[in-house]
């Protein structure tokens, strides 16, 4: 248990799985993980991504699981620029960027 979510599929196993993603996209700087007893959630932030234009929180992508590939979780992502960070929350429910577990990435500007 972290942050008061249960976690049905251990908090390890999530960070691999953004990791697999970080090295398949080197352009993604930094990841926020948000835990979850439903759902793996996280937010990636890449300085090429679309800026958001709407809203007040960032709106995930919402994926169901693939079994085939060893994925046997729902995952929701958000994408965002660096400078998003300061100008729009997570999605409701899924906590504060003070609450999610930072993930640096492999993206040349990684810090």
């Amino acid at each position: 248990m972290r942050n008061g979510a249960l976690v049905w599929f251990g908090e390890r196993e999530q960070i691999a799985f953004i990791n697999e993603n970080l090295k398949a996209e080197p352009g993604i700087i930094r990841a926020y993980l948000f835990l979850a007893s439903d759902e793996i959630r996280v937010i990636y932030v890449d300085p090429t991504a679309t800026p958001i234009h709407e809203g007040d929180a960032v709106a995930p992508f919402y994926f169901g699981p693939d079994t085939s590939a060893g994925i046997t979780y729902r995952s929701a992502l958000g994408l965002i620029r660096p400078e998003e960070l300061e100008m729009f929350d997570p999605p409701p429910g899924w906590g504060t960027w003070e609450s999610a577990i930072p993930i640096e990435g492999h993206g040349h500007d990684a810090k």
